[in-house]
């Protein structure tokens, strides 16, 4: 039998350093893009960052390629570009300071210099390298903003009045250009045209991925809770449109519970504002441990949360919830030293007050019937679940 043959070491070594690749290059990409700061502003920060790493790497290829030809006008302006690079790297320490717009008008002024160096050093016009300046008309727009538009106006004036003027000047180029290989001078020609397109398309690429990051972190941060995690009363009342809207065409049972910590006001009146808030975080913590996957878990304002149990009748929410208020009471709330105030441990409970979706019961009497039984478990003596059924007989008997 033939023997499978085994991957080498030296042929899967390339493949191992991927991530190492990526994770190298994601460092100098984010330097100086800290959480701290605004979601825009980190954007561009890391739009400067891989700007300047794109000049750098353009600035090798470019110079391999002219090294290539042999042709002395062509090596000259590739010898050029290295001080400029040089520079391009004070854009990552700058940015690494803190010093954001600082770092941005560093790498345009770098850039524009250099484009200029590299056209009258040897280069002109004739691989239409100038065309890079109508890139920092472009790139000048989604770095900066609105209020910065004065540094925004002054590099795209600065940049598209070089490139008109290196355009009707047809700057000429070193005499050893003039006697390469034609299809030297088109291959290279397309090279820079391509690279400033694919720039380009990196630049609009990259924006509408952030846009549309940023405005699903928005739409995130208006539908949470930014205490617990959790979604928040918004987002909890659209869900149960929702689930409530489904049920009914699918002719199955939804249970709606309204959750809410006992004597709450206690722990902040005896322990202070942290511990409350640390109390409402344990409470979020036990609900999303102690319920499905399938269950909605909401904060609905104060220590009052919503829980909506899909395909659920009254029987098995009831139990679910009651196990649900055990594990809450079983399981002590305790903080360590926090503000200032030393660590302790308090007993938490919580009263439930549990209903079941009906055909002709909107979305509002829903919660309004789960909120009766909930006061009806704090008037019982809390620490209990009670379903708005019981409610509705025990006020019949």
């Amino acid at each position: 039998m033939a023997k499978a043959p085994s991957s080498s070491p030296s042929s899967s070594r390339p493949l191992a350093r991927l991530p190492l690749l990526w994770r190298w290059l994601r460092h100098w990409a984010t330097i100086g893009a800290v959480e701290g700061i605004e979601p825009a502003d980190r954007l561009k920060v890391i739009f400067v960052n891989v700007s300047a790493m794109i000049a750098l790497l353009s600035n090798v290829v470019f110079n391999v390629l002219f090294l290539a030809t042999g042709t002395w006008g062509l090596i000259l302006s590739g010898l050029v570009q290295w001080p400029f690079a040089l520079l391009t790297g004070l854009t990552f320490w700058l940015n690494s300071q803190g010093r954001y717009l600082t770092a941005r008008a560093c790498i345009f002024t770098v850039i524009l210099v250099e484009i200029c160096a590299i056209v009258v050093a040897g280069q002109g016009t004739v691989l239409s390298v100038h065309y890079y300046l109508l890139l920092i008309t472009v790139l000048s727009l989604p770095l900066y903003r609105l209020s910065e538009w004065r540094w925004c106006v002054l590099f795209m004036l600065a940049s598209s009045g070089l490139f008109v003027f290196f355009e009707f000047k047809s700057w000429p180029e070193h005499s050893s250009i003039e006697a390469l290989n034609p299809t030297w001078i088109y291959f290279l020609r397309i090279l820079v045209m391509g690279s400033c397109v694919a720039i380009a398309m990196w630049i609009v690429l990259m924006t509408a991925v952030a846009s549309e990051d940023y405005v699903l972190r928005l739409q995130s941060l208006a539908m949470s809770d930014a205490l617990t995690g959790l979604p928040n009363r918004r987002a909890g009342t659209e869900q149960l449109a929702h689930e409530a809207a489904q049920s009914r065409r699918a002719g199955t049972s939804l249970a709606v519970a309204m959750v809410d910590i006992d004597h709450f006001k206690r722990i902040n009146d005896d322990e202070g504002h942290d511990i409350g808030d640390l109390a409402l975080r344990h409470v979020a913590r036990l609900l999303r441990e102690g319920l499905r996957n399938t269950d909605f878990i909401a904060r609905m304002g104060g220590e009052e949360f919503a829980v909506l149990m899909p395909s659920t009748t009254l029987t098995q929410a009831c139990g679910a919830l009651d196990t649900l208020r055990a594990t809450i009471a079983s399981t002590p709330f305790q903080w360590a030293v926090t503000a200032g105030k030393p660590q302790g441990k308090r007993v938490l409970t919580v009263s439930i007050g549990v209903v079941t979706i009906a055909p002709t019961l909107s979305e509002d009497t829903l919660l309004h019937q789960a909120d009766v039984a909930l006061y009806k478990a704090k008037a019982l003596g809390r620490n209990q679940v009670v379903s708005y059924d019981a409610v509705v007989q025990a006020e019949k008997g």
